[in-house]
């Protein structure tokens, strides 16, 4: 279909027939070699032409690969049209283009996008032709995130979101395969974070912070089970029924979902004493429950890390993802599953995998039963107060178990926004 000539100064030129007429492509000084590989690459967009059929896909990266010279003349004599031109689509150019398009993201999610596309424009450059990218160049991706530190989970996610990019130029016709496709994305558990943050541990946070509002960070976290800081930054004063004793939660993670753009909670003892507290601070008229750090960004490890130091606890890795999986962890050893993870915001699967642990008084309460009942009195499941560091005064001082069902039960509002029941099909008990 195309043939090699050699001029007498020794450049070379490839001729061929396109759409009837005589083409020719000069080629320049080169070894017959590389000569021979344009030949092979100009046939193959040749039939590619006539037959309609997709570019082979060594052809395409070659077409990518093109230095501007050549990749002109291809272009001139109309060899080189439509997806024959997927190897100009660059690497940060498509992921900065996708990026000032996605306008339906969170500022969080923005971020964790723009982290992964640093770390692909680093390993791979930023005018890397994306179509040029191989299934064994993905896999030294992973192998220089391993290299540079990047824990499981980081470089799960990375390989996640770049998924994501290809699979958006792929439905925009763009490119034809996902070369990251068969890579694990899923973030498992690593029990090396888990951590149990126990009641003297926060007792002594507690003591150290100086402010109210600090003091009811800790306890949403710790003992509401809130994420932190998404749901803490998110609560008003007019999620909090008083009368009913329990607290709606909107969560800013997980509203894309039906049904879970919000969840009811009950407002633990050990978590309502703090926050009785910030609500008679308040200013008349407060919306939020938190007025300082409004921006959802905001490092709030920082500053406790600082109250850490001054209570002489060493922070532990995760310290809010620990919080909330402890007390997920606790209220999972008395209430069921469903229920607890109903409070919490999420799936039973996710819990097993990333928020429930086992601990020492697991071990404790399977040689004494008795154990776990006096840990459930502890926890201020049962136990109706709270001193202000987050212990029972009296644990042998158990409020009226009506009272405590009551507690526990979803608000009796007559509201389309909130389809739950106000009680069960039991009867009410006395009192």
């Amino acid at each position: 279909m195309a043939s090699i000539a050699q001029d007498p100064n020794g450049r070379k030129r490839i001729q061929f027939f396109l759409d009837g007429r005589r083409t020719t492509i000069r080629l320049g000084k080169m070894t017959k070699k590389d000569a021979l590989s344009i030949r092979t690459h100009i046939e193959r967009l040749l039939s590619s032409r006539l037959s309609g059929q997709p570019v082979p896909d060594e052809t395409s990266a070659w077409v990518g690969n093109l230095d501007i010279v050549l990749r002109e003349k291809l272009e001139k004599v109309g060899l080189i049209t439509g997806q024959h031109r997927q190897g100009t689509i660059t690497l940060k150019q498509f992921i900065d283009e996708y990026l000032a398009k996605r306008c339906d993201i969170k500022p969080r999610t923005r971020t964790n996008l723009e982290l992964a596309k640093a770390r692909l424009v680093r390993f791979f450059g930023p005018d890397r032709p994306m179509d040029t990218i191989t299934a064994g160049d993905c896999k030294d991706f992973q192998l220089f995130l391993i290299r540079n530190g990047y824990a499981e989970g980081t470089i799960r996610r990375t390989i996640g979101r770049a998924k994501q990019y290809w699979l958006d130029a792929i439905a925009h016709d763009l490119l034809r395969k996902n070369p990251w496709a068969g890579m694990k994305t899923k973030v498992r558990g690593n029990a090396e974070r888990f951590y149990f943050v126990t009641r003297e541990e926060t007792g002594k946070l507690l003591k150290a912070c100086n402010g109210t509002e600090w003091r009811l960070v800790i306890t949403l976290a710790r003992y509401g089970g809130l994420r932190t800081p998404s749901e803490v930054l998110a609560l008003t004063w007019d999620c909090v029924n008083w009368e009913l004793d329990r607290i709606r939660i909107i969560s800013p993670k997980t509203e894309h979902i039906e049904g879970r753009a919000w969840r009811w909670i009950p407002i633990y003892p050990e978590l309502k004493p703090y926050l009785l507290d910030s609500y008679e601070q308040a200013e008349p008229g407060t919306q939020w429950v938190i007025t300082r750090y409004r921006d959802s960004s905001t490092n709030l490890r920082t500053q406790l890390g600082r109250i850490a130091h001054r209570a002489g606890v060493d922070l532990w890795q995760k310290p809010w993802q620990n919080m909330r999986a402890t007390r997920q962890t606790e209220l999972a050893d008395i209430f069921p599953q469903h229920v607890v993870s109903y409070w919490m915001g999420n799936s039973e699967p996710i819990a097993n995998e990333h928020y429930l642990q086992v601990t020492d008084d697991h071990y404790e309460a399977a040689q004494n039963p008795a154990h776990l009942a006096q840990k459930a009195a502890q926890y201020g499941v049962i136990q109706g107060c709270t001193d202000l560091h987050g212990f029972p005064e009296d644990v042998s001082q158990v409020e009226d178990n009506a009272r405590v069902r009551n507690t526990l039960q979803p608000p009796a509002i007559q509201d389309k926004r909130y389809p739950v029941p106000p009680r069960g099909l039991e009867p009410l008990l006395p009192g």
